[in-house]
């Protein structure tokens, strides 16, 4: 079980320092606590600093209930959420809004409020200067934002419905019991893609050998790991007259 840590989160009063930690054992829990509406990066200075100590044997907690805020904040966390080592898990309560909803779908896991509102929509900004320059950014933030969204989206929202959203500037609203079934169907998709990925990168691997170079009952009995180990010349396979076999790893004279 992991052990309780002191929190790194906004619980801390602001004028006060992360304490500093040396060392520590594995298996802690950070949390951390999203729950204003988000303005600048500055605003997650105590999330960062435990994403970025979080060991591939921690959890990072993340308490979500937020109105939205700035997305160039907001990319700053989703940035180091994707650097994180540790698991992080979303605790999703009240509403989630707007740019809130990108640090929902960022985490490894998550759990909800059965009463937990959801929105989304497009995104707002404002620009000052010079006519042609404001034409430029207002284009260019669009590419951009639509772009970060339609990333974070695409397994939540159909096509049309991200259109929809971007195109004719409609809210959607979804509650718990909906987004829970979209994730998990989104989940489901993603796990069948991925085993269809791995099973073209092993047959393509197979299909690396010539008939001769190895026979298949052999072929079928070693790792996926040894295989590639095999091609790249890392391990020999010494098979015996019965049909046995035994992996030799190959020394390299090279320092």
């Amino acid at each position: 079980m992991h052990k309780n840590k002191p929190r790194l989160g906004s619980q801390i009063d602001r004028a006060t320092q992360p304490f500093p930690v040396n060392s520590y054992p594995k298996g802690y829990v950070f949390n951390i606590f999203i729950q204003e509406v988000l303005e600048s990066p500055e605003d997650f200075i105590e999330a960062i600093t435990a994403l970025n100590m979080a060991s591939p044997d921690d959890d990072v907690i993340v308490h979500l209930n937020c109105d939205g805020g700035s997305l160039d904040a907001v990319d700053t966390l989703l940035f180091e959420m994707s650097k994180c080592q540790g698991h992080i898990h979303i605790k999703a309560s009240g509403t989630i809004a707007s740019a809130a909803t990108l640090i929902l779908l960022a985490g490894n896991s998550y759990e909800m409020s059965p009463y937990t509102n959801i929105l989304f929509h497009s995104s707002s900004f404002g620009y000052a200067g010079k006519a042609q320059d404001v034409v430029e950014y207002s284009a260019f933030a669009k590419k951009q934002t639509e772009a970060l969204m339609r990333d974070y989206y695409k397994n939540i929202l159909s096509d049309g419905e991200l259109n929809d959203i971007f195109v004719n500037k409609r809210e959607r609203w979804m509650d718990a019991g909906e987004f829970c079934a979209r994730f998990e169907a989104a989940q489901e998709k993603s796990k069948a893609e991925h085993e269809a990925k791995q099973q073209a990168e092993y047959e393509a691997m197979m299909a690396e050998f010539e008939q001769d170079d190895l026979p298949e009952e052999v072929l079928k009995k070693l790792t996926k790991t040894q295989l590639i180990q095999y091609i790249q010349g890392e391990i020999d396979v010494v098979i015996e007259e019965d049909g046995s076999f035994t992996v030799v790893e190959i020394e390299n004279d090279e320092e």
